[in-house]
């Protein structure tokens, strides 16, 4: 049986690692010190084929070419060689009338590396490749693969570093089940320290653009470039953003800070961009509205109510506050309004307890535009949050009262104006409801 011709893999290979290169636009927006995201490797390793295949494990030796994407993401091509495989069923012989044949191969995965300490850098791994064998003996000589698994590098400087592999791979058409597992050598090319770098100079260990003593003095880990893990990197936080490099979410309106800078375009430090009333996490996450769009936010009323401590009950002194949002919902009768509760957090708070007493809270204000002002349960929702939502920081003793609310989201639906009534409350009319709570709120 003629050899396979191992120039149309390499071939493809090589096509994907040009897709890889064209794709070096995303680095575009980010810090200096991701000059070097290539790296090269070659890995020996010991192939383990399921019991009832007709060949035998056997040794095989890749070479790697690898693309860090981002910080986290790394792309991955590897040729596959296996230069020797035993028959032990007698297949080879029957229908290639040999003992043994080899195999040449292509994967492409995607590393994720979930943590990257100064020098141990741990991923998980998943692709798709597949496995040509010299010599036909079943599925006409090839496998199709679907490889997961992980492994581990330690990085010995910038340049070159040692890795272990293990993989289980789907292969064939009737599903066999193997593994594999490897030791070898990476080498970043450009990585090591060049000449017209002056010994003693600014030392950068993450390669986030900030030196490590510039990270000492903020207190940054200059052994992760993403300090918080929140997309952006430390340089990008400090020097052009101005959000905070220890809180994924800088503005607190749930949306990680690289997701409103890369995804959402919106500020991350601006908890309401678009200045519409509704944060933009709020925005996003639940109302399927835009964030860069003033015109589509709901309406906002944010009620500080003081309840007892452990109860439910609404106070009759709040009653003309809800009594405000009641005329409107009455008064549009297309509309529809989300109650959410919220609370605060201290070092003892309980979150099961505080988002039960959270949801009792928010279903009690339902259950008053209910019964005052006749609003069809099917118009409204209660939901609580405990105080995983907060709008601002907590106190680890005091809690924060800002953050012991409840919220209502009125969706007009039909035309009309949501706005209080300046008779009603003494506010301006576009301003939500806002009741300042008295000292001891629970």
């Amino acid at each position: 049986m003629a050899h396979r011709d191992p120039r149309r893999l390499v071939a493809m290979l090589a096509l994907t690692v040009t897709f890889l290169a064209l794709s070096n636009g995303a680095y575009a927006e980010r810090a200096p010190g991701t000059e070097h995201p290539w790296n090269f490797g070659a890995s020996l390793g010991w192939k383990d084929y399921e019991g009832d295949e007709p060949v035998d494990d056997s040794i095989y030796g890749a070479l790697h070419v690898g693309y860090d994407y981002t910080p986290t993401w790394t792309f991955e091509g590897t040729l596959n060689y296996i230069p020797t495989i035993e028959d032990n069923r007698g297949l080879l012989i029957l229908h290639g009338g040999v003992n043994d044949t080899s195999a040449l191969g292509v994967t492409l995965e995607a590393l994720w590396h979930f943590t990257r300490w100064e020098r141990v850098d741990p991923y998980f791994a998943g692709g798709a490749g597949f496995l040509f064998y010299a010599d036909d003996f079943e599925d006409d000589g090839r496998d199709y693969l679907l490889l997961g698994g992980g492994g581990v590098m330690y990085h010995f400087n910038d340049e070159w570093g040692v890795r272990a592999d293990g993989r289980f791979m789907m292969a064939g058409n009737d599903t066999e089940f193997n593994t594999r597992v490897s030791g070898g050598v990476t080498w970043c090319p450009g990585g090591h320290i060049g000449e017209e770098i002056v010994v003693g100079g600014p030392v950068d260990s993450d390669g986030d653009g900030l030196s490590d003593d510039e990270e000492a003095t903020l207190g940054t880990d200059p052994h992760n470039p993403d300090t918080d893990n929140d997309g952006l990197s430390d340089y990008l936080e400090v020097k052009e953003h101005g959000t905070d490099p220890f809180k994924a979410d800088s503005d607190m309106d749930m949306l990680k800070d690289g997701e409103e800078v890369h995804s959402y375009k919106t500020s991350p430090v601006m908890a309401d961009t678009d200045q519409g009333g509704v944060s933009d996490g709020h925005e996003v996450l639940e109302d399927g509205t835009d964030p860069l769009n003033a015109a589509d936010d709901l309406q906002l009323y944010t009620l500080n109510i003081e309840f007892d401590s452990k109860q439910w009950v609404v106070k009759q002194q709040y009653h003309s506050q809800l009594d405000a949002i009641g005329k409107v919902l009455k008064r549009l009768p297309e509309s529809t309004a989300s109650i959410e509760g919220h609370a605060d957090k201290r070092k003892t708070s309980s979150a099961a307890y505080n988002k039960k007493l959270s949801q009792r809270r928010a279903e009690a204000v339902m259950a008053y535009f209910g019964k005052e002002w006749g609003v069809a349960a099917s118009r409204m929702t209660a939901t609580g949050y405990g105080f995983s939502r907060p709008i601002a920081e907590n106190d680890p003793r005091a809690g924060n009262p800002q953050n012991r609310r409840v919220e209502v989201y009125v969706d007009e639906a039909g035309g009309g104006s949501s706005r209080i009534d300046s008779d009603v409350m003494d506010v301006p009319v576009t301003a939500p409801v806002v009741v300042v709570p008295e000292k001891g709120v629970k």
